[in-house]
């Protein structure tokens, strides 16, 4: 039995969180079709600087850019702290926590459609949390 444990790289990190990504995206994807067809996600709702309803596009871009900071926010907190999934399991609660308040933002958005936008939150914090805990040495 080996017991040195070997370092993850940032490479790696950098792919684990593109995996995460991928996998928020896939369900959050979902989760927009199932509100809108929920009524949930109207087009009467015009998100700002957009000046368009949202798009399954809007989800994918959504899910994967923040995956993707993650990663490298992840790499930096690998490389300095020493125990760095629990500050990183931190610095992601608090900022979901911070998140919630996001889809209060859009001019006149329906209550149900600021849950649903919250939940894919949480699909994505979970997500990064879970895959960074479970593949990074």
């Amino acid at each position: 039995m080996n017991t040195q444990e070997t370092k993850t790289s940032f490479g790696k990190i950098l792919g684990l969180s593109l995996v995460a990504g991928l996998i928020s995206t896939i369900i959050n994807v979902i989760l927009f079709f199932i509100g809108k067809a929920a009524g949930f996600f109207p087009d009467t709702v015009l998100i700002p600087n957009q000046n368009a309803p949202l798009n399954f596009v809007n989800f994918i871009i959504s899910s994967i850019v923040p995956s993707l900071l993650a990663g490298l926010v992840m790499g930096l907190i690998y490389r300095f702290a020493k125990n760095p999934k629990k500050v990183f399991n931190i610095i992601s609660i608090v900022l979901l926590i911070l998140s919630f308040a996001n889809p209060f933002f859009i001019p006149a958005v329906p209550i149900m459609m600021a849950v649903m936008l919250n939940l894919m939150h949480v699909v994505v914090a979970v997500d990064l949390m879970y895959v960074f805990n479970k593949y990074i040495k």
